[in-house]
């Protein structure tokens, strides 16, 4: 069975009435049947084929089968319903050899039926033949009888009025009439709302329950499949946003989405300078190993007769000397400099180069300090930063006396040992961090006068950002260190709570930029 339980798959819609299949004027010859095929979770069996067997029960539902039927390889379709006639399979069983030799006016009957999904058939239930089918049986008195012995003839009547047969019938929406004498009208409005007992022909009506339609008399159609929070079913086409995490970009609504690393894009060979080393003259690019020498010149010896290039071979030119022929363009010439104009020996028309276009002054640079900003600067070039000294120490020596007691008071050191970078304030006693980085504070303090419960605090930014140390007594020395994460502009001081005591304490607050 597929490892399905059919008794709770498939719901029957049985729609049974009887259906033309055979000739005109004799009655139809089966059963229309249709179904929905579903799992045990509720959803349909599409496209499947199926076998189908019907058993024509007479009398009771465990009675003797009349009459027996197979169709194999039915197709349900993509919303899981198959359509049938009863009566048009193959007859595999029964004491009617056809659905039309079962006699339906002898008993009750039932319909049993069967499906097999792989070896077996599964039984699926058996209902009650209603009146519809019976229309079979009714279906004989069409079938004529005999003919029977003919009867006296009877007496020859009066002549009838020749007017009398033009007669005709007409028809005003409500009204029947005949015409001539005698002629009478009948009225058929009580037709329109016929009470016959066709169900064929009698008006439906649509109901929507959960996710389920259904029609009056008919059969009823799942949409959970549907059951998406847009307009359509289609999660091929949902709305998408690309999203990026460190360097990894990746779309949404896709759980099997290929993640794709954009880390390799990421050589910042973008921001590229160019460098120059004035001592080994050499041209260089940054985030590149891309360097040119220029230390490299031409010399010549006349003396010897050698050509030679630093930091390279030697040439001797000696074989070119004292020729022999009288050819003077192939003598040995040299450059002269004169001034910024170069020339060419022993050639009183050669063209003279001036080289003052050349003169840019680029090859003589020198390098430069800056103490106060702490930058390194190349002239003719650009300049770097060294990153900024930042270090202060202040000192507090006399303690203020006449404090209220338990009351928080700004812990002031006026007294300055060094303050690089400038970052601290002896006036107010606020250290402002001139760049962002790694600060380490050291705070130490002397709990002078009486009084105990004395807390020292250290604030960020207005707001309290660690208690250095608290129920401190009277006449105990402490030291303390705190390293913290600033941003540049950062405000950091000390405060202290006199406890019960009313006097601050001296002690010093220093502090430095550790990375």
């Amino acid at each position: 069975m597929n490892s399905l339980t059919f008794r709770t798959v498939v719901a029957c819609i049985a729609l049974m009435a009887a259906m033309p299949v055979t000739v005109a004027q004799s009655v139809p010859q089966g059963i229309h049947y249709q179904a929905v095929a579903r799992d045990n979770a509720g959803k349909e069996l599409s496209d499947r084929n199926i076998d189908i067997r019907f058993s024509v029960i007479s009398g009771t539902p465990l009675g003797e089968v009349v009459y027996q039927e197979l169709h194999q390889a039915v197709r349900t379709t993509r919303y899981g319903v198959f359509t049938i006639i009863v009566g048009s399979g193959v007859p595999v069983g029964g004491s009617a050899g056809e659905l039309s030799q079962v006699n339906w006016g002898s008993a009750n009957h039932f319909l049993k039926v069967e499906i097999k999904f792989t070896n077996e058939f599964s039984d699926m239930g058996t209902m009650q033949f209603l009146s519809v089918p019976y229309a079979l049986y009714a279906g004989k008195s069409l079938e004529p009888g005999p003919a029977g012995p003919q009867g006296p003839a009877g007496p020859q009547g009066p002549p009838g009025d020749p007017a009398s047969d033009k007669q005709q019938l007409s028809f005003d929406g409500a009204n029947l009439t005949i015409s001539g004498s005698p002629g009478n009208t009948v009225n058929l409005t009580s037709l329109i709302n016929d009470a016959d007992h066709d169900p064929n022909n009698e008006i439906q009506y649509l109901s929507l329950k959960g996710d389920t339609l259904s029609i009056t008399r008919g059969n009823f159609v799942t949409f959970a499949a549907l059951d998406v929070n847009d307009a359509d079913a289609d999660p091929a086409n949902e709305i998408q946003d690309l999203r990026l995490t460190g360097n990894i970009l990746k779309i949404t609504r896709n759980n099997e989405a290929t993640e794709i690393d954009l880390t390799k894009y990421l050589d910042n060979k973008d921001e590229q300078m160019l460098t120059w080393n004035p001592v080994t003259r050499v041209l260089g690019l940054t985030n590149s190993s891309f360097s040119i020498d220029l230390s490299r010149q031409l010399t010549f010896n006349s003396s010897t007769g050698e050509l030679a290039i630093s930091g390279g071979n030697t040439i001797s030119l000696n074989s070119l000397k004292n020729d022999a022929d009288a050819d003077p363009t192939n003598e040995i010439q040299d450059l002269t400099l004169s001034s910024h104009m170069l020339r060419i020996t022993n050639n009183p028309t050669a063209t003279n180069i001036n080289l003052g276009t050349y003169l840019d002054n680029t090859d003589n640079q020198t390098i430069s300090f800056n103490q106060s900003t702490n930058t390194l600067t190349i002239s003719n070039g650009n300049s770097v930063s060294l990153g900024t000294m930042v270090a202060f120490r202040a000192k507090k020596t006399v303690s203020d006396s006449g404090l209220s007691p338990l009351t928080d008071y700004d812990f002031i050191a006026p007294e300055n040992d060094y303050n690089e970078g400038g970052g601290f304030d002896f006036v107010n006693g606020t250290f402002t961090a001139p760049t962002g980085g790694i600060y380490t504070f050291a705070i130490g303090y002397t709990a002078t006068g009486a009084g105990d419960s004395r807390k020292i605090k250290l604030l960020l930014n207005g707001s309290l950002y660690e208690v250095i140390n608290s129920g401190i007594t009277s006449g105990s020395e402490l030291t303390r260190s705190v390293t913290m994460k600033l941003s540049s502009g950062d405000k950091v001081k000390l405060r202290i709570n006199t406890g019960i005591s009313s006097e601050s304490g001296i002690g010093s607050f220093s502090g430095f930029k550790v990375y």
